[in-house]
């Protein structure tokens, strides 16, 4: 695996920004929109955002334990 650019760990920080603004979009849908469509899709957006901002995250974890086990 490749050790971490810079540019990766920006994309990283924007993508956990945008799922956080959608965790925050879907709690206000499903707290003030009477209508189940609209909770259901920011339920859905949220839900896809959050889960690949982890996977990003997870990548990210996994080639800096990598690069610090075949640096020593």
């Amino acid at each position: 695996m490749q050790p971490m650019t810079t540019n990766h760990l920006q994309l990283t920080a924007i993508v956990w920004l945008v799922a956080l603004l959608c965790l925050i979009n879907m709690g206000l849908i499903l707290a003030f929109t009477p209508f189940v469509i609209f909770k259901i899709s920011a339920t859905f957006l949220a839900v896809g955002v959050t889960e690949l901002a982890m996977v990003m995250t997870r990548r990210s974890i996994k080639s800096k334990r990598l690069a610090a086990y075949f640096s020593v």
